[in-house]
Order: C-alpha cells, then sequence, then structure tokens
C-alpha cells in the first residue's frame, strides 16, 4: 500500500504536464521505477534460509526432505502474499498515476517482477551462510542489475554489454 502510494502521489496524474516529452519520460519513469521497486518488495525473504539453517540441516539429515523441496516449499508459500502485494501496488500506482497502458498487462509486469524478485533473494539467501552475507550478495547483484536497465544508463560500456542482457531487473522493467 505504502509504496503504491507513494509511487502514485510521485506520478500524479503522469499526463497532465505541459510539455508532451515530459509526460512521456514520466510516463515511463513511472512504470520502470514501479516494476523495479516490486523486485525490491520481497526483501524479507533473504532471510529465511540463513534464518531457518539449522533447522533445515537436522530435518534433511533426518532424510525428510531434500534441499530443493525446501527451496520450492518456501517460494510457494510466499507466492500468495507476493502477487496480492504487487496487485495492490500496481491498481494504487496505475489509477492515482492515470497511466495509459494496459492495465491487465501492467499487473502480469508487476507479479512477474515480483515473484522474480523473491526467487532471487530467496537463492541468494540459500548460498548463504549467515543474513549478513546474504544482504551483502544480495545488494551488489541486485543493485548492479537494477543500475544496469535501461531506466538508469540508456548505454553502458562494451565490457558491460553481458551484464545488461541477464541484468532481471533491465529485463522486467
Amino acid at each position: 500500500l505504502i509504496m503504491g502510494l507513494i509511487f502514485g502521489l510521485l506520478y500524479w496524474d503522469v499526463y497532465d504536464k505541459e510539455t508532451i516529452n515530459f509526460s512521456i519520460l514520466d510516463a515511463q519513469m513511472c512504470i520502470v521505477m514501479s516494476v523495479l521497486m516490486a523486485v525490491w518488495l520481497p526483501y524479507d525473504v533473504t532471510l529465511t534460509f540463513p534464518k531457518e539453517r539449522r533447522i533445515f540441516l537436522r530435518e534433511r539429515k533426518a532424510g525428510l526432505y531434500t534441499t530443493s523441496q525446501f527451496y520450492c516449499a518456501r517460494i510457494a508459500a510466499d507466492v500468495p502474499a507476493h502477487i496480492v502485494s504487487s496487485l495492490i501496488m500496481a491498481l494504487i500506482v496505475w489509477g492515482m498515476a492515470g497511466l495509459k497502458c494496459n492495465l491487465g498487462g501492467f499487473c502480469l509486469i508487476m507479479v512477474y517482477a515480483i515473484l522474480i524478485g523473491a526467487s532471487m533473494m530467496q537463492f541468494i539467501g540459500a548460498i548463504s551462510r549467515t543474513f549478513e552475507e546474504a544482504n551483502i550478495y544480495m545488494m551488489t547483484i541486485m543493485m548492479m542489475s537494477m543500475m544496469l536497465g535501461t531506466g538508469f544508463v540508456r548505454e553502458v560500456p562494451e565490457f558491460f554489454d553481458w551484464a545488461r542482457d541477464i541484468s532481471i531487473m533491465g529485463i522486467c522493467a
């Protein structure tokens, strides 16, 4: 709710500008920033594996389940809340900003973005021993992915072309 309201207020009635170019740029930035924020919304899932590691290791040693089963179950358990969160944010931003893009398409992109973000952050948490380690990896990977998207940098140096091609936030935005 809060993120939707913040972006909705910042880009209020985005097409009501004196200069057409500003309207187009602001509409583009409204969509890009909303999608990028949707990727960041499930930040708390980074804690899942470092926080539950001892319990998980004990239960896996007892033969209760494999790592992949635990990973998939944790992601699946969070999916409904993530979908609802992204839909609420999409509806608020779309309505307040007065976006002219298709509402269904915008909602699908927002859902896609939050699920991709949650999966990436779960993965980063899973390969980390502690929350501090997960936080360092997550900030580095996610910030580079965000900065390499076209919403921030129109042209990257040639040696970063490969990174732009795999930037999950760049692809979503």
